[in-house]
């Protein structure tokens, strides 16, 4: 499944080591982040955190989304372990065959 790249991905950054990783953006308070492990071409979403000045707004959607355009360009599964990841994954139909 082809999962369209976003035009609001523009101030996330994305730190790899090839086992895992999170993409962050920078905001009040710290970072907000979305962090994930990969394993047999599954991306597993593991943590979505932003810090509570910043609570409120779109970050956490923003790095979802972004998270998810890099497993579907890349051709892996994403894993939604995150409790927020999987809700989202609930509400986006259009990624269920992205859902490993």
């Amino acid at each position: 499944m082809a999962v369209e790249r976003s035009d609001v991905s523009d101030d996330i950054r994305h730190q790899a080591d090839g086992t895992g990783g999170r993409f962050h953006i920078p905001v009040e308070g710290g970072d907000a982040e979305v962090t994930y492990r990969l394993g047999g071409g599954v991306m597993i979403i593991d943590r979505t955190f932003v810090p509570p000045p910043a609570r409120g707004g779109d970050f956490a959607m923003r790095l979802v989304r972004r998270a998810v355009e890099e497993a579907a360009a890349r051709g892996f599964k994403v894993d939604p372990r995150c409790s927020y990841v999987a809700r989202v994954f609930d509400f986006m139909p259009e990624w269920a065959a992205l859902r490993a």
